[in-house]
This record gives C-alpha cells, structure tokens and sequence, in this order.
C-alpha cells in the first residue's frame, strides 16, 4: 500500500503544477516546440516513423493520434499521450540543453554529452 502512494505521489504533484517532470512521467508521445518526441524512459526522442500501439491507437510523427473507435486528435504543444491512448495537458517545459553534434539528445540539466563529452547548450 505505501509503495502504492509512493509510485503515484508524483501524478498528483504534476497535475498540480502543470509542468512535465521526464523523470517521473510514464512512457508515450509528447507534442513539444511543434515536434512529436517519444518519452522512453525519461529521455524525449524525435518520432522517426509514425506508430501503431498495441491497442490500435495510432500516433502520426506529424502530431495526430487516432484512439480505436474515436476521431483522430491533432496534438498541441503541451499534449502528451501515453501506451493507452489517453491523451493529457502536460505542458511539457520547453526549456532543455542539447548537444550540438547531437541534436535528438536532450537533458533537463547542463552538463556534458553522454555520446561525445562536450558542453551541452540550452535551448528553449
């Protein structure tokens, strides 16, 4: 039961503040700066290729979702989607650092590029 309330602790904060922590959201799709990105354990990535998920929902890397049995969405800045088809308001902080040898890698937090060691600049 306490590890229950500790797991969705963190939802209910994010509700509460609008702001999409990668750290602590679930996996799917998010709609940031007019680009589709997947969020795959907390890091975002571009859609190379549009997705058909297990439960037929089907996710365009141009920013439309098509929930089996309902009318297709355009996604909006902010929007997210997760592995079930629920589409949600998470007001994805556009503020990151990126590498500039490596445009898809993004971080929360300055520092260095896991890939190549520079100095990663911050993008809005």
């Amino acid at each position: 039961m306490l590890f229950m309330a500790l797991c969705f602790a963190p939802a209910k904060a994010l509700a509460q503040k609008d702001v999409i922590q990668t750290s602590v959201v679930k996996d799917g799709y998010v709609m940031t700066d007019g680009k589709m990105m997947a969020l795959t354990s907390g890091k975002l990535t571009p859609m190379k290729k549009n997705v058909v998920m297990e439960n037929g929902t089907k996710i365009s890397k141009k920013g439309s979702v098509k929930v089996k049995g309902s009318k297709r969405v355009k996604m909006k800045n902010g929007n997210c989607v997760d592995y079930t088809g629920t589409i949600e308001n998470c007001n994805v902080n556009s503020q990151y650092f990126t590498c500039t040898e490596h445009k898809g890698m993004r971080a929360e937090k300055d520092g260095k590029c896991p890939k190549c060691g520079k100095e990663l600049v911050k993008k809005n």
